[in-house]
């Protein structure tokens, strides 16, 4: 359920690819992307292993230390040889400039220009000139999915990161517990604790005493005493905010706020250093919500510390129930009948977010799906800053998950799943906001990048949440399709002709134009058939008229995506089995192989004979688990080579991937 607009943009290098189309795409698949993400992970065993990441880990290290015993140089995480390409960012030049999720901010209170961010799949970056350039922190730690990160207020070069994004999407990694640095990001430990497969919301700091800490997970609320080295959970529940009084260590706040629902979900307060909470959900008429409440997001206000403002998601409906205020510490509660923030779609679940101004109580910042509110009188009125539409004035990614102001209060950044934003019209009746995202490269790809055959330096490559991307030989990359973007093909005789296969619900396009216009090429095939949400979907490599396309079963085109047939039975298992791979000999277009979500590999030796193609079963000696790839020998058609995703049991002992 993200909403994406793409703005038309010009490129004018390589092939051409031109202007991109205008999406609007509201994106409801969640359950589909779910079942694309985690089924190839967790099948046969039905889930992922705890710790799998931590010993893939160090089996490379094993690996590593072996080759250094031997005098060799570390085969694995080489880092010579390769050069990021990007996106870095996309879109660069025109008014729609994007990077990639980021999930936190944490500004130094000794220097406004120095901030760390979390991304959702990209790590932790720093920046020491207010966003300007970045820098990457943690490319070899445990997790690059990062979902807080705190800075100790009386030693700013303590830096917490919680990993495991808790936004409850369901391309949203688990973690593996906590990154700690005591030199402003230089090093890190990791603190697994009781997190690992956990997602981390949110981390606090006592500014009382720096040894005590809070944190919010999808397990609860948990204490430290020992600067994250142990752990103790306070409060059992799903956990979405943790917050000290800044002018009061022995006082704190914590949501509890299960997108679901539960009777636990609601405001706590601890007026002992977050040993022990009590709700306070209110009295006397003035009280919160009991029903209907799903996520919840806190906000303090620094100047007033007795007042608060909880905005509370309604899980019926996806939307906003209200924000709500207290000048009390939680004794009572006010609704400030807030627009609602999520009225697209109803995804307060995923982006919810707000900040007050560090010293005026009044002026409060929210985000959601699409908008941005502000209030200058304590809730009394809000006004909508932006909204994504048709007419949209400002040029901003949508669905917002932090803000955060500097020490001063005249700057406040944004982070969206777009990258990251600044404003200094904290108080402007007009309120502009700059990207900062051409330095970072964050952006989370699907499978299915497609080199253009006459061009090495022109690919296209789909991205969640930012399109269908055009890479030509430079760091910033175009948007040209989709919203959500899948496979993608290039064609060889004809070089300004591409296809691409959006997730599911927009299965194929053609241009013939460099990207000028697309047009809807799935004509034949049945949109009913079950399918992957990125489906696979290739170019024969020596007919670019020849294309296929795969569900349960095999389609194929032989005019350049005119008419669709199908060119197989099903060739899964059954149930709710689909296609996962294709690929074609490059010596014979006779041959061609599929690769499925229950672990079978069959091929045809007669392809082209359409309907007729007769299918055997090719999966002696391989495992019962997801089929992620299939290339095939350039000269000999009979050799071919498959990866598979998953774990043998349990324990997941190392198991071989590649066959």
């Amino acid at each position: 359920m993200k909403r994406f607009v793409a703005i038309a943009l010009s490129v004018a290098c390589g092939i051409s690819f031109g202007q991109a189309r205008r999406q609007d795409v509201v994106d409801d698949q969640q359950a589909e992307r779910e079942a694309w993400f985690y089924g190839q992970r967790a099948y046969p065993l039905g889930r992922i292993p705890t710790g799998a990441r931590l010993k893939a880990l160090a089996e490379i290290e094993r690996i590593n230390q072996e080759a250094r015993t031997a005098g060799l140089s570390p085969r694995a995480l080489i880092a010579e040889g390769w050069t990021s390409i990007g996106p870095q960012p996309t879109n660069p030049g025109s008014q729609y400039v994007t990077a990639g999720r980021v999930n936190s901010i944490a500004i130094d209170p000794n220097n406004s220009n120095t901030l760390y961010i979390g991304a959702a799949e990209g790590g932790v970056w720093k920046s020491t000139d207010g966003g300007q350039t970045w820098t990457p922190l943690t490319d070899a730690q445990p997790s690059l999915a990062d979902g807080a990160i705190a800075l100790d207020p009386s030693n700013s070069d303590i830096v917490y990161v919680g990993t495991g994004e808790e936004n409850f999407a369901i391309d949203s990694y688990y973690g593996a517990g906590i990154l700690k640095s005591t030199d402003a990001g230089a090093s890190w430990k990791n603190i697994v604790g009781p997190f690992l497969h956990a997602y981390i919301g949110s981390i606090a700091v006592s500014p009382a005493n720096s040894q005590v800490l809070l944190l919010s997970s999808d397990t609860g609320i948990w204490r430290s005493s020992d600067a994250a080295a142990s752990w103790t959970q306070v409060l059992d529940g799903t956990g979405t905010a943790v917050l000290f009084d800044p002018s009061n260590g022995d006082v704190a706040y914590a949501a509890l706020g299960n997108p679901f629902g539960n009777f636990n979900n609601g405001v706590y307060r601890s007026t002992d250093g977050g040993r022990t909470w009590q709700s306070i959900r209110g009295v006397s008429g003035n009280v919160l919500p009991s029903t209907r409440v799903g996520r919840i997001s806190l906000a303090i206000a620094p100047s007033a510390p007795s007042t608060l403002y909880a905005a509370l998601h309604d899980y019926a409906t996806g939307g906003l129930i209200d924000i709500f205020k207290t000048t009390n510490a939680g004794n009572t509660w006010s609704p400030t009948h807030a627009p609602n923030i999520c009225a697209a779609t109803g995804q307060c679940w995923y982006d919810m977010t707000l900040r007050v101004h560090p010293s005026n109580s009044n002026l409060v910042f929210a985000g959601g799906q699409t908008s941005i509110i502000r209030t200058l009188d304590g809730g009394a009125t809000w006004e909508q800053l932006y909204f994504i539409g048709p007419d949209g004035a400002q040029y901003i990614h949508s669905d917002y998950h932090d803000l955060q102001f500097t020490p001063d209060g005249n700057t406040l950044y944004i982070a969206n799943d777009g990258g990251m934003y600044i404003t200094t019209d904290v108080f402007n009746e007009g309120v502009n906001w700059t990207e900062l995202n051409d330095a970072l490269s964050i952006t989370q790809f699907y499978p299915g990048v497609a080199i253009a055959p006459a061009d090495i330096n022109t690919a296209l490559a789909g991205t969640q949440d930012n399109g269908l991307q055009l890479y030509q030989a430079s760091l910033g990359w175009s948007l040209v399709n989709c919203g959500d973007g899948g496979y993608s093909a290039i064609s060889a005789i004809a070089p300004l002709t591409a296809f691409t296969a959006c997730v599911s619900g927009d299965i194929v396009d053609r241009s013939t134009d460099g990207a000028n216009t697309w047009l809807p090429s799935q004509y034949g095939i049945n949109p009913n058939d079950r399918a992957q949400f990125v489906p696979p979907f290739i170019m024969d490599p020596s007919n670019s008229q020849t294309l296929y396309f795969g569900t349960f079963r095999v389609w194929q085109t032989r005019d350049g995506a005119g008419q669709w047939i199908p060119i197989s039975h099903d060739l899964t298992g059954g149930q709710e089995a689909t296609i996962q791979a294709l690929a074609v000999a490059p010596s014979d277009p006779n041959v061609v192989y599929a690769g499925t979500s229950d672990g079978l590999v069959q091929t045809t030796q007669n392809a082209l004979a359409g309907p007729q193609a007769t299918w055997i079963k090719a999966s002696t000696g391989l495992p019962g688990r997801a089929v992620t790839s299939i290339t095939v020998d350039p000269i000999d058609s009979g050799t071919a080579y498959v990866t598979y995703s998953g774990f043998i049991d349990s324990t997941h002992k190392p198991s071989a991937h590649v066959f």
